[in-house]
Order: structure tokens, then sequence, then C-alpha cells
């Protein structure tokens, strides 16, 4: 008695790696090369801020596996799934057949985006390049963290206008001394013109004088 069931269990034992045995190389290849056609992409329902996953080149030999709810699929063509919540998502893809069943041909991940609630508010009028007024996130924000980050940018944006008017004044300034000397210089011209022609007449007749001694 004591052998039969020893016998049994090696056969139950044994089962798994009979039927595996039996997916063969090119039943692998085959279905590895339905599953690499399979793509996947999403829309977004502002409305009802719902994501819709859609998987297209399906094959009704293959299984789609959806990880949150394990929901199975099995259809050609095109899939859609709704998705009420942001972050990773997850689709294996398995053989429908029992001999190549066990065999995971490929994951599907799906990052699904944060969708910014407040993004349309006034805070974010002269904001639309900054990331907390973009209409999606890399994670979930609440008002406060969003309202906080937000105000930051008003306050750079008052220090930077702060900044160009002090910039702009010392320009302004430096722009009207240089046109005051200007006027000061053209307002002497027809004196300094004589002294420096002068100047230049006896520097002159100094350095002929210096070469006719040699």
């Amino acid at each position: 008695m004591i052998k039969k069931i020893k016998i049994l269990l090696f056969l139950v034992f044994l089962m798994p790696i009979i039927v595996n045995a039996e997916c063969s190389i090119e039943d692998e290849i085959r279905l590895e090369n339905l599953s690499n056609n399979i793509t996947s992409s999403y829309t977004f329902d502002e409305v009802n801020q719902t994501f819709t996953i859609t998987f297209t080149n399906l094959n009704s030999d293959l299984l789609l596996k959806d990880i949150d709810n394990n929901k199975i699929y099995s259809l050609n063509g095109e899939l859609s799934i709704k998705k009420t919540t942001s972050g990773e998502h997850q689709f294996y893809i398995f053989d429908k057949s029992e001999e190549c069943s066990s065999i995971k041909l490929k994951v599907i991940s799906v990052e699904l985006p944060y969708y910014n609630k407040y993004y349309k508010n006034e805070k974010c009028n002269d904001f639309y390049d900054k990331y907390y007024c973009n209409k999606w996130l890399k994670t979930d924000v609440s008002y406060d963290e969003w309202k906080t980050n937000v105000d930051t940018y008003k306050t750079d944006k008052k220090e930077e206008k702060q900044e160009t008017k002090t910039e702009e004044k010392v320009n302004n300034n430096l722009f009207d001394l240089i046109k005051k000397y200007i006027l000061i210089a053209s307002s002497y011209y027809y004196i300094i013109l004589p002294a420096i022609i002068v100047i230049y007449i006896i520097a002159a007749y100094i350095k002929d004088k210096k070469d006719s001694l040699f």
C-alpha cells in the first residue's frame, strides 16, 4: 500500500514536467513572436477622470491577465480596459493551450500619470510651464503641497522682477552719467581742443630740438 502511494505521489509531481516538456521550442518561438506584437496605449477622460488602456494585436491563442484583479481575457484584435487609479498596472501574457500555459511570455507594464486637478486653478495662470501647474504629475499631491509650491513660484517671480528693476535703474544711472559727461565735454570742446593742439606742438618742438643735438 505504501509503495502504491509513493508511486502515485511521484506521478503527481512528474505531471507538470511532462506537460512543460510538450511545449516545443518551435511553439515557444511562435508564441513569443505573437506576444511581442502586442502594443499598449492609454487615453484619459477628464470628465469622469478615468483612464482607458488599449491593447492591440491580440491573438486568440494567447491569454492576457490583469494583475490588479486577476481577470483573464482572450480575443483577437483590440481590447480596452478602464482604470480609475494612476501608477503602474501590470498585465501578463500566457499561452492559451495547456502545453505552454505555464510559460509567462510577456509582462506589459503601463505607467499611468497622476492627474493634477488643480492645474486649471487661477493661481497657475502665469505658471503653466512650472511642474505643479502641469496637467500631469509623477505623484499624487495634496492641495496644501500644491498651494505651497505655487506660492513659491509667485515669490520667486516677484524677486526676479525686483532684480530686473534694480538692474534697469543701475543701467539708466550709468547711461545718464555718460550722457552728462558727453554734454560737459562738448561744452568745453573749443577750450580743450586748442589746448591739446598747443601741447602737441610743444612736444613736437622739444623732440626736434633733441634730434638736432645729435
